[in-house]
């Protein structure tokens, strides 16, 4: 009998351990051969992504004894935890090997005995923890169905078409693939005897589409963060060492970036540009589905896939993250954090809950201070719940037919006793204590110090409050470029108040819907963040106005179905016409028709049909000037790379800079305003800058975190000097 291998912790414990075994073996095998020059086609990738990306993290959860997740826990659990087990083997490597004479520890052969050994070693606590356990339940491998075979399809075309869109410039392929991932939600929404794993099945393949879809536009790194990010890895896998206190930049103190990606490309023989162009997006991939498990214990399957699609259709999750590789990881760890605190059933959730408090705190410090904030706003909230006064005030009134509901009913929504809360004192104090020393120890302190000098100049500019110039309320009052963004601007306000309808409702008691108490915390202090962001000047700008957005929606999301639904309700009973459960389920159809139409938009779809010239969706309009590098400009930056001494100044233009930071960050510089260059100075030039003369500048509207970009003439900094390279894409003159 075939057992489910995505739920490896409830098989029999031979059986977890045989297959562990022979992986290893492949694993280390197809490792030696490529070390002697003998290389097995993707062998050594795939087993070795396999082996560390899911083997540790089930074996942990033998350790832990935790059993019966099912097959959609199960591996988000395990993935979760191996990468923790990475980051800290990592670190504990880095900073314990030069006592022992090994001077570079993060190289190939001390990684992989050291994690083979770690397997080996829990092996051996699973096989002392978890060998009574039977396997007596583990789910037998399903049938593949032609349905679940169509959803698996559709990643491959989104592969299939950036491989075209990179090879010939033709976007057919991709078109194709978003009326796919569109068809998809609406099918599912409007079919009535949908199987439930394909929810989660159809949210995953949406998701890997579409980051796929944008990360592998292009052969090399597309983005802004993501070139230092390269970098620092690239740093790391050189020196042979992660240096902490190494200051340049504060992206230093994450262990996701400095540590996970020189482990996973030294052990898995992949470049760095290979690790984020197609590890990482695959693991931020799982995001969605973590948060449709989170959905459906508070409402149901249908509800749960379309706020979780929510999640994906919006730009920022498959534009902005996947060109940051730190926040990618980071927020794997929040939202299994926050499926841990749902889920109340989990005895030995203590252990998890530490573990990613802490892999997210080492894997993002912008991330975690957002956390800090939600933690703080709902523990408020839960002391307040507490007082007897008010939790007779928020009883009063509940609605006697939640039970009955056939849309808004949560799995587990009701149990939420004191005692079983995740969210206390203790753990607020220990995430806020812990986040601080490690950023004050790494990086030099230097994002403490900027933690600090922001929330100083947050304070000094509350004068300007409600200002929309000086907060992320001028991403409101913006202009838009043409009038089908200002539609897709206006779906985006759509999203909004239905998500401020569904908050006012809940708090007002006008929901039928019990949420779990500590999830609507958070839920309210990501209401509240957002609130701030477009209230305080300065808030915005620290990570800007959209990815404050896409990081609220991770809880803020199922209300804009259950604003709907109330907008639905107080409708029906202001027109005094009775109402009926169908007008829900319609709601829903509505519902879905309207993201198919919003993911029509924030692809880019929309433009590259009417607007060809103009679409500003890079992976569809192979002229749009964006931090996209070809070859050539590869080539040229890596000549201009080993000619340059430290000391020679080079200067390019925004996005050009971008990769030159991935050679030799920090020591780029942009064209200055002044137009004025130093003696000796060294001018790089990428594709646009030769073919059309010109140069690309951006300015930063501090309030709320966005930017605006204009061009000038490339002939101002090139007039008078003499061109050292040139190899048709990019030029290098002095």
């Amino acid at each position: 009998m075939l057992r489910d291998p995505l739920t490896m912790n409830d098989w029999e414990l031979r059986r977890t351990l045989l297959v562990t075994v022979v992986l290893q073996i492949v694993f280390l095998g197809s490792a030696g051969l490529n070390a002697i020059g003998m290389p097995l086609l993707i062998v050594q990738q795939v087993t070795g992504c396999i082996f560390l990306l899911f083997i540790p993290g089930v074996l942990l959860l033998r350790v832990l004894r935790l059993h019966n997740l099912g097959p959609v826990a199960t591996p988000l659990y395990a993935v979760g935890l191996s990468i923790a087990t990475l980051m800290f083997s990592g670190l504990l490597i880095n900073q314990a090997y030069p006592y022992f004479g090994i001077t570079r520890p993060i190289a190939t052969l001390p990684l992989l005995i050291t994690l083979s050994a770690a397997v080996d070693i829990l092996c051996l606590a699973a096989f002392v923890r978890d060998r009574t356990f039977s396997g007596a339940d583990s789910r037998e491998l399903r049938a593949v169905s032609p349905a679940i075979l169509a959803l698996c399809l559709i990643p491959f075309v989104s592969i299939f078409g950036t491989y075209v869109m990179n090879g010939t410039q033709n976007n057919a392929v991709l078109l194709i693939l978003i009326v796919l991932i569109a068809a998809t939600v609406v099918v599912l929404t409007f079919r009535r005897d949908v199987p439930r794993h394909l929810y989660p099945l159809a949210v995953f393949v949406s998701a890997l589409s579409l980051v796929y879809y944008e990360s592998l536009i292009s052969n090399y790194l597309v983005g802004w963060d993501i070139q230092r990010e390269c970098y620092l890895a690239g740093l790391v896998v050189a020196s042979g060492s992660w240096n902490p206190s190494l200051s340049i930049t504060w992206f230093n103190s994450a262990l996701s970036v400095v540590l996970l990606g020189p482990i996973l490309s030294l052990t898995c023989g992949m470049s760095i540009v290979s690790v984020f162009k197609v590890v990482y997006p695959l693991i931020f991939a799982l995001v969605p589905v973590a948060l449709y498990l989170v959905f459906r214990k508070q409402t149901n399957e249908k509800v749960a896939f379309l706020s979780a699609f929510l999640f994906v259709a919006v730009e920022q999750f498959f534009v902005e993250t996947t060109a940051l590789a730190r926040q990618e990881i980071a927020e794997l760890f929040l939202v299994l954090i926050v499926l841990e605190i749902v889920t109340k059933q989990n005895r030995n959730r203590g252990p998890l809950l530490v573990l990613f408090a802490f892999a997210l705190i080492v894997s993002h410090y912008g991330l975690a201070y957002v956390f800090i904030f939600l933690l703080i706003v709902a523990v408020l909230g839960l002391a307040l719940l507490d007082n007897q006064t008010i939790r007779r005030i928020w009883g009063r009134g509940r609605s006697q037919s939640a039970a009955k509901d056939p849309v808004a009913r949560g799995e587990g929504s009701a149990r939420d006793g004191t005692r079983q809360r995740s969210i206390t004192w203790a753990f607020v104090a220990l995430f806020i204590v812990a986040s601080q020393l490690w950023y004050i120890y790494t990086a030099g302190g230097l994002v403490f110090y900027n933690a600090v000098t922001a929330l100083n100049y947050i304070a000094s500019g509350t004068a300007n409050i409600l200002t929309p110039s000086a907060t992320g309320a001028g991403v409101v009052t913006s202009t838009t470029t043409s009038p089908l963004h200002t539609v897709e601007k206006y779906l985006y306000f759509i999203i909004q108040f239905l998500i401020v309808v569904g908050v006012v409702a809940f708090l007002a008691k006008k929901t039928r819907i019990r949420l779990d108490k500590e999830y609507a915390a958070l839920a309210v202090g990501s209401f509240v963040l957002l609130l701030t962001v477009f209230a305080v000047p300065g808030v915005a700008a620290q990570l800007n106005t959209s990815r404050f957005f896409q990081l609220a929606l991770i809880f803020l999301a199922p209300f804009a179905a259950l604003g709907g639904l109330a907008i639905i309700r107080a409708s029906s009973s202001a027109m005094r016409v009775p109402y009926k459960a169908n007008y829900e389920k319609s709601f829903l159809k509505a519902f879905s028709i309207f993201l198919a139409i919003f993911l029509m938009f924030t692809t880019g779809f929309v433009y590259a049909i009417a607007e060809k010239s103009d679409s500003t969706a890079i992976p569809l309009n192979a002229a749009f000037d964006a931090p996209r590098f070809n070859n050539m400009e590869v080539a040229g930056a890596a000549w201009l790379s080993n000619e340059k001494t430290n000391a020679t100044p080079v200067y390019a233009d925004v996005y050009r800079g971008l990769l030159l930071d991935d050679f030799f960050f920090p020591t780029v510089n942009i064209f200055p305003a002044n137009n004025s260059l130093p003696a000796g100075a060294l001018v790089y030039l990428g594709s646009l800058n030769v073919q059309q003369g010109k140069l690309v500048s951006t300015t930063l509207a501090s309030g709320e975190g966005t930017t605006t970009t204009s061009y000038t003439n490339a002939s101002i900094f090139t007039s008078g000097r003499s061109r050292v390279y040139d190899n048709g894409g990019a030029q290098v003159y002095y």
